[in-house]
């Protein structure tokens, strides 16, 4: 396992705040994941980090099985599930563990002050702009 130190850590503390937005047609193919940011004081606003997983992602796991590893995101180096131009990403947080297979994963934006991480996906939805085709 890799830690991918180029993402923010999510926050620690239990419930995890977690958000998915999984699309697929002929306009919108994306795989959204919204987590809230690890902060280093309670007081700080909270801050949702939205990573763009792209269309061809697939989730293989949601469960409780943390692989041993402290919160954060890894990517799994020696990965059964993945071909080898794809990722096998493992988020790990405080309560949950999502797994990713994509071919790439990319921070599409940040959220402030919202109160969860399905309202910060919201918000995250409703700035996009539509594609050009439709």
């Amino acid at each position: 396992m890799q830690r991918l130190t180029e993402l923010p850590l999510p926050d620690d503390r239990v419930p995890g705040e977690m958000a998915l937005w999984v699309t697929s047609g002929r306009y919108d193919q994306n795989t959204l994941i919204v987590y809230e940011q690890a902060r280093d004081f309670l007081s700080a606003p909270p801050s949702y980090v939205v990573l763009d997983c792209g269309g061809d992602a697939w989730l293989i796991s949601d469960s409780g099985d943390d692989y041993g590893l402290e919160p954060g995101i890894y990517r799994h180096t020696s990965s059964e599930h993945a071909a080898e131009d794809q990722q096998h990403l493992i988020l790990i947080f405080s309560d949950r563990t999502l797994e990713v297979i994509c071919y790439q994963c990319v921070i599409a934006g940040y959220q402030m002050h919202a109160a969860s991480a399905g309202q910060a996906l919201r918000n995250h939805l409703s700035e996009r702009q539509p594609p050009d085709d439709q």
